[in-house]
C-alpha cells in the first residue's frame, strides 16, 4: 500500500484535534488479564483449535463450489454474492490469521506443520499473495499510524479510497490502495497467478452447465472479486480511518453485529480489528471473547470512540470528516 507524505501531514495534524477518553489502570490491567486468559485457554487446547480451524474452511470451500452448481438467475446471483464473500473472508482468514500470524494451526509435529503451510498458502486460490503480506504486515503492528506502517489508513485521501470501489480495482494499476499484492512480479506472484487461475477454472466448469460461459469468465473474475475488494476496503479503511488513542492501538471495533460480520468477513475475519490488536496472538474466536470484555470494562464515552453501532453511519461520517481535513490543507 502506498503511503503519501499528504496523508501523513494531514493525520498530524488531525491527531492533535481528536478528543478520546483515557482508560483507567484498572480497566487496562483487566484487559491485559483477559488477553492473556483468553491465549492460555487457546494454548492448553491446541488441537481443538486446529481442528475447528481445519473444519471452518473446508466448510466455506465446500460451500464456496456448491454455490456454483446453482441454476437460473437466482442461482447466479447467489453465487455472485456469497463466492464474494467467501473469496473475502477465507482470503483475510488464512492469508491474516494463517501467513501474518500463524494462528490458524498450532503445534509443531510434520503433519501440523505440512497442514500449516497448505493453509498459510490457501489465499492464493483467490489471487491473493500470503508471501508479499507477510512481509509487509509486521509493520502495521509495530509502526501503527506512523510513516513505517505499510497499511497506513488513519488518514487516506478519499479519492484513493473512492478509486478503490470501482470494478477492477484490485488490479489495475489506477489503484495504488491495496495490500494483497505489490506490484512487480515475483515467482510468489506467479504462483498465485498460476493457482488463482486454477481455482476460478473449477468455478467456471462447475458453473457453464447451467449458465453461459462468457458470462462466467466476467463474474468470476470481475463481478465476484469487485464484491470482495469492495468490502475488504470498507474494513480496512473503517477500523483505522481518524482512530485516536493514547493507551490503545488506534484501531476499533466493527464489532459483533452484522455489519461487523458482512464488512469484517465473517466472525473469522475481522470485526474485532481493536481486540487483535491488543493480543495479536489471539485466534479470531477469543477477539469475540475479547471484545465482549472491552465493552463491559469500557465506559460509554470510550465505546462511543472504540465501537462501531451502525456501520453505514459512522463510515459516512468517518469519510466527511475526512474530506473536511484534505479540503482545509488545500
Amino acid at each position: 500500500m502506498k503511503v503519501y507524505q499528504s496523508e501523513l501531514d494531514n493525520w498530524s495534524k488531525a491527531r492533535a484535534q481528536i478528543k478520546a477518553e483515557a482508560l483507567t489502570s484498572e480497566q487496562l490491567n483487566s484487559i491485559d488479564f483477559k488477553s492473556r486468559q483468553l491465549l492460555k485457554q487457546t494454548l492448553d487446547h491446541q488441537y481443538l483449535h486446529n481442528l475447528a480451524g481445519l473444519i471452518l474452511i473446508s466448510a466455506l470451500i465446500a460451500l464456496d463450489l456448491y454455490v456454483f452448481t446453482l441454476k437460473g438467475v437466482h442461482g447466479m446471483v447467489i453465487l455472485t454474492l456469497v463466492h464474494g464473500f467467501i473469496l473475502y473472508g477465507l482470503t483475510n482468514y488464512t492469508m491474516h490469521e494463517g501467513a501474518g500470524h500463524k494462528r490458524i494451526i498450532l503445534g509443531q509435529n510434520k503433519v501440523l506443520k505440512i497442514l500449516a503451510f497448505i493453509v498459510h498458502n490457501l489465499s492464493r486460490i483467490f489471487f491473493a499473495d500470503p508471501y508479499y503480506y507477510q512481509q509487509s504486515h509486521p509493520s502495521h503492528h509495530q509502526h501503527l499510524g506512523l510513516p513505517q506502517d505499510q497499511a497506513f489508513t488513519q488518514m487516506v485521501e478519499p479519492k484513493r479510497i473512492l478509486k478503490s470501489f470501482l470494478p477492477g480495482a484490485a488490479i489495475f494499476e489506477f489503484n495504488d490502495y491495496k495490500i494483497h499484492s505489490g506490484d512487480a512480479w515475483t515467482k510468489s506472484k506467479t504462483a498465485t497467478l498460476i493457482l488463482g487461475l486454477a481455482y476460478s477454472f473449477i468455478l467456471w466448469k462447475l458453473a457453464v452447465k447451467n449458465h453461459h460461459p462468457a458470462l462466467m469468465i466476467f463474474i468470476i473474475l470481475v463481478g465476484t472479486p469487485w464484491v470482495s475488494f469492495t468490502l475488504d476496503r470498507l474494513r480496512e479503511s473503517s477500523e483505522h480511518m481518524l482512530m485516536k488513542s493514547d493507551d490503545l492501538p488506534e484501531a476499533r471495533e466493527l464489532g459483533n453485529n452484522f455489519w461487523g460480520y458482512l464488512i469484517g468477513g465473517g466472525p473469522w475475519g475481522q470485526p474485532c480489528h481493536l481486540s487483535h490488536h491488543i493480543s495479536p496472538a489471539l485466534p479470531w474466536y477469543q477477539q469475540l471473547r475479547l471484545s465482549a470484555h472491552l465493552k463491559k470494562v469500557m465506559t460509554p464515552a470510550q465505546r462511543e470512540h472504540f465501537f462501531v453501532s451502525s456501520f453505514p453511519k459512522k463510515f459516512s461520517k468517518l469519510m466527511k470528516k475526512n474530506a473536511a481535513f484534505f479540503r482545509k490543507s488545500v
